[in-house]
């Protein structure tokens, strides 16, 4: 009888040191696991963090594109524009001289008996 409880309590240590073995083990792994499941995480959101910023650049470097064909258009047409308006100044100018000296003229014959 003696030996059937030995046995018995020789077992039942066996089995308890067996359960927490195992629960070690076995939490160990599901920390590791939580830990991998994480870091997976945390890289899939950066991956999805980077993806959206680089269509963002994408898009602001486009508009900016845009933008600048659009200001050299308008800076192409101010200067023609510019051009041509000094084009009638300059006409001005000779015209107003013109006028000036045939005046010029006019008034020295005038004087001239």
């Amino acid at each position: 009888m003696a030996t059937e409880i030995i046995t018995a309590m020789v077992g039942l240590f066996c089995t308890v040191v067996s359960s927490v073995v195992t629960f070690v083990l076995t939490r160990r792994k599901y920390n590791t696991e939580v830990d991998s499941q994480q870091i997976q995480n945390l890289n899939d959101g950066f991956d999805l963090y980077k993806k959206t910023m680089e269509e963002a650049i994408a898009s602001q470097k486009e508009r900016l594109e845009e933008t600048i064909k659009f200001q050299n258009s308008k800076i192409e047409a101010l200067q023609k524009e510019n051009d041509s308006l000094k084009e009638q100044v300059n006409s001005l100018r000779e015209q107003l001289s013109s006028l000036i000296f045939n005046l010029h003229i006019a008034n020295k014959k005038e004087e001239q008996p």
